[in-house]
């Protein structure tokens, strides 16, 4: 769990109006909430697998031409517009 000080913000009626965080605490939510859809992703990947490929063969069939296309018209079907591969 992240640790977080918000402040509540109090209306003339004494509820609670608003929450105020201060922008470390902002960014460290933010990026927990992205790691938890992360997670989230991997775990429906996972579930919905029909298998997995060892990054070794990945890499094998990428290296070739065909694999090439195969992954760019993935990324395309995917929306994916940048793909950087070391």
């Amino acid at each position: 769990m992240v640790k977080i000080s918000p402040q509540n913000v109090i209306d003339k009626k004494g509820n609670v109006s608003a929450v105020l965080l201060n922008k470390p605490d902002y960014e460290k939510l933010n990026e927990y909430i992205e790691d938890l859809e992360d997670s989230v992703e991997l775990s429906k990947a996972i579930k919905n697998s029909t298998g997995f490929q060892l990054w070794e063969d990945f890499l094998k069939d990428y290296n070739s031409n065909n694999g090439r296309n195969n992954v760019y018209r993935v990324c395309r079907h995917l929306h994916i517009n940048t793909i950087n591969f070391v």
